[in-house]
């Protein structure tokens, strides 16, 4: 599965956290399924470097809704620039938004000052809202 699968069709909503099991990153997710994920001709994506069979576990024990990628080498993050360098000697997703609107382009993006840090969720569904508008 690839970004460029939904070119032409939909709007992503690409939102990076650090790990599961993270009360910061278990409240993103949440919001995001009901809030983001309601809106018509959007997919959300979760992303974090965490193993698969841990991301469903964490989705099922919390009902997230959001559809979750795993970057375990980082790659994604990195061609994103949302690396946050050193969390205990260790590189992690930073908390990080985008909005890929159906041509391919990153309409929106956001990166928060720390990994404590819950996005603007009023601007993220705003952007989104904007880029389904722009879909023909």
């Amino acid at each position: 599965m690839t970004l460029s699968q939904h070119r032409g069709q939909d709007v992503i909503a690409l939102l990076f956290f650090r790990a599961v099991h993270t009360p910061v990153g278990t409240q993103k997710m949440c919001r995001a399924g009901k809030e983001i994920s309601a809106l018509d001709d959007a997919v959300v994506y979760g992303i974090s470097a965490d193993p698969p069979y841990a991301q469903e576990l964490w989705a099922a024990a919390n009902h997230i809704t959001v559809s979750l990628l795993s970057d375990h080498d980082l790659t994604v993050t990195k061609a994103y620039d949302v690396v946050w360098p050193d969390f205990g000697g260790l590189a992690v997703a930073a908390r990080a938004s985008f909005v890929i609107n159906h041509r391919g382009v990153v309409t929106y993006s956001e990166k928060t000052k720390s990994l404590g840090d819950l996005p603007d969720f009023v601007q993220l569904q705003l952007a989104v809202e904007s880029a389904v508008a722009d879909n023909p």
